[in-house]
């Protein structure tokens, strides 16, 4: 196949690439790769199981934080099931001592152990103290809020540019 043969049609549910007369395409709506067989019919490429991401600042990049509860949110964009999840600041506490957010999903806490930005790093991936999440808060689905907040600042309370990542699998 040559590329020269790929025309590439971008609407808002679907995005198709016909190559050599066979149309592939990605619908939006669940994210799976299919195919057209030779009478039509949608075939699935891919399941189901696949890695996903939903990530959203939680502040902007120059104000500093402050401990506050639902200082932000989104609202899931598919059905995943958590597996990971990490907080990062683009500006860094100034002072000894870690930021410390929960998150919560519909108004409950998703973490027993929350996320904690340790003095002189930007994310929780590297924590003294690793996040733990609630198994029984992993299920995500495509309309619950996702929110964030904030528990414990630095001494010198300067860090800003708050951002979420989860990480699952696409359900």
């Amino acid at each position: 196949m040559s590329q020269r043969n790929i025309r590439r049609v971008n609407k808002s549910k679907v995005s198709k690439a016909t190559v050599d007369n066979l149309e592939l395409y990605q619908d939006a709506s669940d994210n799976l790769l299919y195919y057209k067989d030779i009478n039509g019919r949608a075939i699935k490429l891919t399941t189901g199981n696949t890695k996903a991401e939903m990530a959203f600042a939680a502040s902007d990049q120059t104000t500093p934080l402050v401990v506050a509860t639902n200082i932000a949110g989104m609202f899931a964009e598919f059905d995943m099931t958590l597996e990971s999840l990490f907080a990062g600041v683009g500006v860094l506490g100034t002072t000894s001592g870690g930021t410390r957010v929960q998150i919560q999903k519909n108004g409950v806490d998703m973490l027993t152990t929350v996320a904690t930005i340790d003095f002189g790093e930007a994310t929780s991936l590297t924590a003294t103290t690793p996040l733990v999440i609630d198994p029984a808060q992993a299920s995500i689905v495509k309309g619950d809020r996702i929110s964030v907040d904030i528990v414990g600042i630095s001494g010198g309370a300067t860090e800003a540019g708050l951002q979420i990542v989860l990480n699952g699998i696409r359900a």
